[in-house]
C-alpha cells in the first residue's frame, strides 16, 4: 500500500490507525498480478473517498469548519413535465450503492451558503444555480457516522441548460421524479419532501417558477413549469392577463414555433419590476 502513497504522509499516518470497513473481497495470494493491483487500487479509492467525506484528512486546503455539520442540496428541475430531483449513487460507506443528495462538510472559513454552492459544483459540476436555505436536520441517528447534522438547501435549475453532470465522488447520477423516489440514504427523502412543499408554497408569490423556466421562456413553457409544480391545470389566457397587468415580463423580440399556429414570443423576467411587487402579490 505504501508505495502508492509515498508522497502523502498524512494519508499513510491515517492508514496505520484506520477503522474504515472495506466493502471488497481480498483476492487469494496466488491471484494474477493484475487482480492484486486492481484490489489495491480499490482499497485506495474507497479509503480516499471515505477520508474526504468524513473529514479524516487534515489537508489545509480542505480543513472542515465543523465535522458535525454538513450541507445537502435538493436540486430540482422540471423534466418531461414532471418535477424531478438530481440524485447521486454513493460509491462508499455509509449507504454504499444508495441514492443520495449531493452534499458534504463545510470547509474552514466558509459560510454554509457558500459551502452549498461549493458542494453542488464539486459533486455535479453545476454552477450558478438558485439556492435557498431549507432548514437544519439534526434528528438523532440520521447519520451512522455519528452525531452529524445537515443544513439543507433548495436549488433550482433549468434542465435544458444541463449538458453533463460530474460524478467523481459517486458511481452515477439520475434525475428522478419527486413522486417516485427510491429508497434514499440518510434522511434525504424527508429533505426532498420538505423542498417540494416549500416550492409549492412559494411558487405563486415568488420568482421560483421563473428560475425553473430558464432565463428566456415562452408563456407556454412557463405555464408548463407552474403546472408541473402545483399539479393544477392553469388557464393560459388568465395567466397572460395577470402577468401583463403586473408588467414583469419583457418581450425579447424573439419567436419560437410551438406546435401549430403562429410562433410564440419569447420573454425574460424584468427583475427590477418584479422586485417592486408586494411580497403578497400572486402571479397566477
Amino acid at each position: 500500500m505504501k508505495y502508492l502513497f509515498d508522497e502523502d504522509k498524512e494519508f499513510k499516518d491515517f492508514m496505520e490507525t484506520w477503522d474504515f470497513p472495506l466493502d471488497i473481497k481480498n483476492p487469494i495470494r496466488k491471484s494474477p498480478k493484475n487482480e492484486r493491483i486492481e484490489y489495491l487500487r480499490e482499497i485506495a479509492r474507497q479509503t480516499w473517498n471515505y477520508c474526504i467525506e468524513n473529514g479524516k484528512l487534515k489537508n489545509k486546503k480542505k480543513e472542515y469548519k465543523d465535522k458535525r455539520l454538513k450541507v445537502d442540496v435538493v436540486l430540482l428541475s422540471v423534466i418531461d413535465k414532471e418535477l424531478s430531483v438530481l440524485l447521486l449513487k454513493r460509491s462508499y460507506e455509509p449507504f454504499k450503492g444508495k441514492w443520495a443528495l449531493p452534499g458534504g462538510y463545510i470547509p474552514e472559513n466558509m459560510s454554509a451558503d457558500k459551502a452549498a454552492e461549493l458542494q453542488l459544483e464539486k459533486k455535479t459540476g453545476i454552477k450558478g444555480a438558485y439556492l435557498e436555505q431549507l432548514g437544519l436536520f439534526s434528528e438523532e441517528g440520521r447519520d451512522p457516522s455519528g452525531d452529524i447534522a445537515s443544513m439543507a438547501y433548495l436549488s433550482l435549475v433549468d434542465s435544458s441548460k444541463i449538458t453533463t453532470v460530474k460524478t467523481e465522488h459517486s458511481v452515477g447520477f439520475q434525475w428522478v421524479k419527486v413522486s417516485e423516489l427510491p429508497d434514499l440514504a440518510y434522511d434525504h427523502e424527508k429533505i426532498v419532501k420538505l423542498a417540494e412543499e416549500k416550492l409549492i408554497e412559494k411558487i405563486r408569490t415568488s420568482k421560483l417558477g421563473f428560475e425553473l423556466a430558464g432565463e428566456k421562456f415562452t408563456l407556454k413553457q412557463l405555464i408548463t413549469v407552474l403546472e408541473s409544480i402545483t399539479g393544477v391545470e392553469l388557464d393560459q389566457s388568465n395567466v397572460r392577463k395577470k402577468l401583463q397587468k403586473l408588467k414583469i415580463l419583457k418581450d425579447t423580440g424573439e419567436k419560437v414555433v410551438e406546435g401549430r399556429g403562429r410562433p410564440s414570443p419569447v420573454f425574460v423576467l424584468d427583475k427590477e419590476a418584479f422586485s417592486k411587487l408586494s411580497r403578497w402579490e400572486t402571479l397566477f
